[in-house]
């Protein structure tokens, strides 16, 4: 049986700062690590009927290399203008030998060929820089803009590197008494090299396929966040913030990827030992995915056959609290409550001309989730406190892949489950607290 192996992991790291000239201030930090791990490995079934197939080494024999290093630098060369900038790089170096593979087992049951022959030791080196600019021509408001540059190498990836270039700005004030005011645009832009064609013709793979963490992409984003405190017991919050996202040159794989969410929130202190809060928030995100259901052949390069699935996401969440503070004697009362219920839609579409069957469109995925708390503290003495807390769960779930509805019996047609299913359920806890102060 296969038991959590035994790892190793040495590092060494050196660090330091600099205050120089102009209000400016510099650090470095330098860390070099060396993993390995070297256990028993356990062969590739213990179905006895099933050929033995020879493992290419005993053990593991696995290394690697870990560099980082990050370096910033800050500065205030007047009052009103700051500066930053920070270098960072990750360097994961896997120095573990290729275990070469011809055959593996399947289920425990069928003995079948490995195509790629072997493992895949996999690297990566991630770089990134960071410039940042704060002019400050009022007090209590800050105009800034900023720049990110991420470089990331990889092997046996498709793109072999990907940079992203990120471009912000950004405006904050508070200098009105009732006022606190933010906004925020982000620009994006990913682009890939190195990219490998073959790889995905060699694996049965349409060569227009693009993997969502590495693909082209083009992002915007924008958000608001404001607070209005018309008077010092009362006060008022709310964001909004929008995103959208597209991949050029992706023919099959995700596509676009859009956001969108506000909430409102207000929070209500009539005196001190009283403090009421509530917020409302609302999420939507959409995706558009596109494939194509063919096999080798005529079927492969057929774009009748294609189809693609719009995902959509929702979500409604209200927060209420309560805190009642020594409102008598030695004792505290504090009462939430949180409700939320999120959706999600995935609805199927085919190519005009299709050759493909009528789809069968599948219903939402339904998840609802109530809480509620209450908790009294009573001050024994000043040093010791006792507490009674009440918690109150009520979750509810319509899910067509893991509800009963779908999972009727542990022995299904083409597998075996251990139970495992998305069920609703009702929780009801009572706690006891003891509390010492110093």
């Amino acid at each position: 049986m296969s038991l959590w192996p035994n790892t190793n992991m040495n590092t060494f790291s050196v660090s330091g700062g600099l205050n120089l000239p102009g209000r400016s201030h510099a650090t470095a930090y330098l860390s070099i690590g060396n993993w390995t791990q070297d256990n028993p490995l356990i062969p590739f079934t213990v179905n006895s009927a099933l050929p033995v197939i020879p493992l290419d080494r005993a053990s593991s024999d696995v290394q690697a290399r870990v560099t980082s290093m990050n370096y910033t630098f800050s500065s205030r060369p007047t009052d009103i203008v700051w500066v930053s900038a920070r270098y960072k790089s990750y360097d994961f170096e896997n120095r573990t030998p290729v275990f070469h593979v011809t055959n593996t087992v399947s289920y425990d049951t069928t003995v079948a060929a490995f195509a790629d022959g072997g493992t895949s030791p996999f690297s990566l080196n991630r770089k990134a820089f960071e410039a940042e600019v704060s002019l400050t021509p009022l007090k209590y408001t800050a105009f800034r803009a900023g720049y990110t540059r991420e470089q990331v190498d990889q092997t046996f990836r498709f793109f072999d590197t990907t940079t992203e270039n990120t471009l912000r700005v950004s405006a904050d004030t508070s200098g009105l008494s009732w006022l606190m005011l933010r906004v925020v645009y982000e620009h994006a832009k990913r682009t890939g090299s190195g990219f490998d064609e073959q790889a995905l013709d060699d694996i049965g793979e349409q060569v227009s396929l693009r993997q969502f963490d590495i693909s082209d992409r083009t992002s915007n984003r924008v958000s608001l966040v404001t607070q209005v405190t018309p008077v010092s017991s009362f006060s008022v919050n709310g964001s909004v913030s929008a995103s959208n996202e597209d991949r050029p040159g992706t023919g099959f794989g995700l596509r676009s990827n859009d956001g969108r969410s506000y909430e409102i929130g207000a929070d209500y202190v009539p005196r001190p030992s009283i403090s009421v809060g509530a917020s409302y928030t609302w999420e939507k995100y959409t995706s558009l995915q596109a494939s194509r259901q063919a096999n080798p052949g005529a079927q492969f390069n057929d774009p009748t056959r294609d189809w693609t699935t719009d995902g959509a996401d929702r979500s409604r969440t209200f927060v209420g609290s309560m805190d009642l503070i020594k409102l008598a004697p030695k004792t505290d009362v504090r009462l939430s409550y949180t409700y939320n219920h999120a959706e999600s839609l995935y609805v199927y579409g085919l190519a005009p001309n299709t050759t493909l069957p009528p789809v069968q469109q599948l219903p939402p995925v339904v998840n609802e989730l109530q809480r509620a708390t209450a908790e009294v503290r009573y001050r024994l003495t000043s040093h010791f406190g006792a507490g009674l807390v009440y918690w109150y769960d009520k979750y509810t779930v319509n899910d067509f892949a893991m509800g009963t509805q779908t999972l009727t019996s542990i022995a299904q047609p083409s597998f075996l489950m251990i139970g495992y299913l998305a069920r609703p359920y009702t929780a009801n806890t009572v706690s006891g607290r003891f509390t010492y102060y110093w």
